[in-house]
């Protein structure tokens, strides 16, 4: 008789997710059993994971128990996170739970997991609107401070994340924790040295958008000297192709007309 497959975890928690939601646990207000993690429209690839405090394991719930914590994964949500590993990752804008491909194999058929996308999720404790369980907002007085030796900036939200202008032009976006500056013909080649990669998001129909927007080099985080250089040279690339767009005075008469 075939010895039964033992069945696969849904999902593995790395050391740093363990210690935070064991963190998240004891901050609750009231006893809760768990967390429960969740799936909802939005975010990457058109999905975005959602986060709560359970105060109670539903009858259709998947229970996973790893390295000491309870995380209870909405049925909805097991096709997306079977297989995947559970992180805690904190950097210099954002502290967030992260979803991402196990090197183990997740089945047959379609699955974005599979695919190999990497999704985040930014939760709250809905009770108490403390951030316990990490957040993808930007702090816009962090920003200002990165950027004080460039200059005056003011961040605005937009699409999840912000948006910062200098003198009333946008020459950089912050999503997910991560600094975007503008590129274009008199930047470019130094986003291109560096291999940073362009900001993209997803479409209404399934695809992925690009926009003229690069990756800001981490080391700039550190550097608010080399950090003001290269938003100088975003601020230039953002005026310019402003001017481009602007329709020339020939253009405007005619539309007058």
């Amino acid at each position: 008789m075939a010895t039964p497959r033992p069945r696969l975890q849904a999902i593995r928690l790395t050391d740093a997710a363990a210690d935070r939601i064991k963190y998240v646990m004891a901050n609750a207000v009231q006893p809760v059993v768990g967390v429960r993690v969740g799936v909802k429209n939005g975010g990457c690839a058109g999905m975005a994971y959602t986060m709560e405090y359970a105060e109670a394991i539903a009858p259709a719930d998947e229970v996973v128990e790893d390295k000491g914590v309870r995380v209870l994964v909405d049925p909805k949500a097991l096709l997306f996170l079977l297989g995947t590993e559970m992180d805690y990752k904190t950097e210099k804008l954002a502290a967030q739970f992260v979803f991402s491909a196990c090197s183990e194999k997740v089945g047959t058929g379609f699955s974005p997991v599979a695919c190999g996308l990497v999704c985040s999720c930014a939760c709250s404790n809905r009770k108490t609107g403390s951030h316990f369980f990490g957040t993808c907002a930007v702090s816009p007085d962090d920003i200002r401070e990165l950027f004080s030796t460039f200059g005056p900036v003011d961040v605005r939200r937009m699409f999840g994340g912000a948006a910062i202008f200098a003198d009333g032009t946008m020459f950089a976006l912050v999503h997910e924790g991560v600094i975007y500056l503008k590129a274009g013909e008199t930047n470019t080649a130094a986003f291109d040295r560096e291999k940073l990669a362009p900001f993209t998001y997803a479409t209404k129909d399934g695809k992925r958008g690009v926009m003229s927007y690069r990756r800001m080099p981490d080391r700039l985080y550190d550097d608010p000297d080399e950090l003001a250089e290269w938003a100088r040279g975003a601020l230039a690339a953002a005026r310019q192709g402003a001017v481009k767009k602007k329709p020339s005075t020939g253009v405007r008469k005619r539309m007058k007309k």
